[in-house]
């Protein structure tokens, strides 16, 4: 089964959980650098203006412009995931409250936004796997329980619709979403062997139709969107030798046979595609083993115009990358290590200060 964004968020934390027996590698590329503890940092602003952070008492907080601000309290270890997308019009806030005491990827969480650096959220639902959509105006998420992902409109509540999966064979299975308009939903399912599907859902025709499926349950779709286009990668998993490709699909037109191959390998990837950061590149966790009881990953790159592939990282298991408003990271052993963007970030606030606002006194935790 594909990684969601709960599984992904024990690596955030953790750092990556070293593999007995595998070498310590000593990388080129440069690691992130705060003024505060890694593990504290939930999100940095693309230009370094803001920062939101979390404290062990179970709170969020935001620090701008030499002022911190509480944003949400929790009990002490709530553990708090931010993420955005390249509209920058809200943040997308998930609390755990019960991140060390409880690990389920069926148990929902606490789901908040909040407007791009500001401080006032506003609570959505309890759910899993949030992500926000369509310039922001639209945010989904699963109820594991009742197998049904919700599509919420932020700002009006009417407009928000439900979608009943049809699986009933993996009660771990969480479905990858993604709206191409308020009214057309691409979605993945099960059928009742376990064989996953990827589903076109019309909200207008109040019907789903499948685009494509995979030929065997060991073999999992991962997707992207962005502006212009829809990227599709199927993979092999576990011990198949499906192997991975990686499919480029005009938002309009998801046939098979009007779509652009990519990328083609024999070894089973690990996906977790990312369409944002670059216009002109989709990244995705590259399997570059070359024994078969060897596993190795590194973060790659392929460039849309040439069809070239680049591995951009040299630590032989990252397994994990991810997207900081706009920064590529790989959390590994401790550190996080950049890919794209600034590495240096210990001036988050870079606007002067107000003179009738003096900074506040230093605290811990306090960037």
């Amino acid at each position: 089964m594909a990684l969601n964004n709960r599984q992904i968020v024990v690596f955030f934390l953790l750092i990556s959980i070293p593999v007995l027996g595998m070498a310590q590698r000593r990388s080129t590329l440069p690691t992130l650098s705060t003024k505060q503890a890694i593990s504290n940092l939930r999100f940095v602003s693309q230009d370094g203006k803001f920062t939101y952070y979390q404290r062990r008492s179970g709170t969020l907080l935001l620090s701008s412009n030499y002022k911190v601000v509480e944003i949400l309290q929790g009990n002490p270890g709530t553990n708090y995931i931010l993420s955005a997308t390249t509209a920058r019009k809200k943040i997308l806030i998930v609390q755990n409250a019960h991140f060390h005491d409880y690990l389920s990827v069926r148990q929902g969480d606490k789901i908040y936004t909040v407007n791009y650096g500001e401080e006032t959220p506003q609570f959505i639902a309890e759910g899993v796997d949030p992500k926000l959509h369509l310039n922001d105006e639209w945010i989904s998420y699963f109820s594991a329980k009742s197998r049904e992902l919700n599509l919420q409109n932020i700002s009006n509540s009417v407009l928000s619709f439900k979608l009943k999966l049809n699986n009933i064979r993996n009660p771990y299975f969480q479905p990858f979403v993604g709206m191409i308009d308020s009214g057309t939903v691409l979605y993945t399912d099960l059928n009742e062997l376990g064989i996953m599907g990827l589903l076109l859902f019309n909200r207008k025709e109040n019907k789903s139709s499948l685009v494509a499926k995979v030929d065997r349950a060991d073999q999992v779709f991962d997707f992207c969107l962005n502006d212009q286009f829809i990227y599709r990668l199927e993979r092999g998993i576990n011990d198949s030798t499906f192997g991975t490709r990686l499919h480029q699909y005009q938002k309009t037109d998801l046939k098979l046979e009007n779509s652009i191959l990519l990328y083609q390998s024999a070894l089973n990837d690990l996906g977790q595609i990312d369409c944002h950061a670059d216009p002109t590149k989709v990244y995705f966790i590259k399997n570059t083993s070359e024994k078969s009881d060897d596993a190795r990953y590194e973060v790659a790159s392929v460039t849309l115009q040439t069809k070239k592939i680049d591995v951009l990282s040299d630590l032989n298991y990252a397994t994990q990358m991810i997207n900081l408003d706009g920064r590529i990271l790989i959390p590994y052993r401790g550190q996080y290590y950049v890919i794209i963007g600034d590495s240096d970030l210990t001036e988050e606030d870079r606007l002067s200060p107000k003179t009738n606002n003096p900074p506040l006194p230093l605290t811990e935790g306090t960037p």
